[in-house]
């Protein structure tokens, strides 16, 4: 199938303003890379970016925060300029794909958190023998945001064990965030992300209403309508937070559902569930709508 359609984007783009390029794209040559166009500093950039957005991303997983529910702010703390850099050019982009309102960069640390070391006893035990305990010991009695930043920058740490230099290595301890008050973190070995957790009255409508929303918009589909089609939704419900939502959230439903009416009704067939709050609803096509 994409040879046929690599030919007929060619006929049409290629031929039909270059006459005197080759009758067939399957005639052509391969097309030699302007090795000089190439924006490796955007590269780096959007890699960083996409690094720092893995870990918000687990770190919302860990929180058990899906990414339909809005949240208030992202932390960044890191030291390296270049991710400095791509996390405040790329704020924007980054806040629409993680759902959140509110991006601040900061230094390492600035949120006070600290840091859990934990041996790996596989791999250090058939290094040490007999003097494992000692070496544990003298990882436990260092400070665990040096060691890491020693680990992070060199690969390794040197240690002193009764006067003797011991040299742990990256794989040989694993590090963890202890975790503070609202917030869900994750790290690696240049940037710490923190997820402010807590999730207000006003979040929790938004939250509410997008996963509204998208059971609505698979409603539409079922029903069989046509993306274009003009609706009026009508909806019951003895949820408090339904009907708050409604209140603040309803014309924004309105204009994303192509909606004409929404109105309180009854007896209504289809029942669903919204993070644990119940409604029924119909959805009706509009035959002669009110706007093109």
């Amino acid at each position: 199938m994409l040879p046929f359609i690599t030919e007929n984007i060619y006929q049409n783009l290629v031929l039909g303003h270059d006459k005197n390029a080759p009758a067939s794209i399957h005639l052509s040559d391969f097309p030699i890379a302007k090795e000089e166009l190439i924006n490796t500093k955007l590269i780096d950039e959007m890699d960083a970016i996409r690094k720092l957005t893995t870990l918000a991303l687990s770190a919302r997983e860990n929180a058990k925060i899906k990414i339909r529910q809005p949240l208030a702010e992202i932390v960044v703390e890191t030291g390296d300029v270049l991710v400095k850099k791509a996390a405040d050019k790329f704020k924007d982009l980054s806040l629409e794909t993680l759902n959140i309102k509110l991006m601040q960069i900061k230094e390492v640390g600035a949120l006070g958190y600290q840091f859990k070391v934990q041996p790996n006893y596989k791999t250090l035990g058939p290094k040490l023998g007999a003097g494992l305990n000692k070496v544990i010991a003298a990882i436990a009695a260092q400070p665990p945001a040096a060691l890491k930043e020693q680990i992070d920058k060199h690969k390794s740490a040197a240690l002193t064990v009764e006067g003797q230099s011991v040299t742990i290595s990256a794989e040989d301890i694993t590090f963890s965030i202890l975790p503070i008050a609202s917030y869900s973190m994750a790290s690696d070995a240049k940037s710490v992300v923190a997820v402010n957790t807590t999730i207000d009255e006003v979040l929790a409508q938004e939250g509410l209403m997008l996963d509204l929303l998208r059971k609505l918009q698979e409603l539409r589909k079922e029903t069989g309508l046509d993306i274009s089609d003009r609706i009026n939704l009508s909806y019951s419900t003895e949820s408090q937070a339904l009907k708050a939502m409604f209140s603040v959230w309803g014309p924004y439903i309105k204009d994303e559902l192509l909606c004409e009416k929404l109105e309180v009704s009854s007896d209504l067939a289809k029942e669903l569930e919204v993070l644990g709050e119940r409604l029924a609803v119909q959805i009706t096509k509009i035959n002669n709508p009110q706007h093109p």
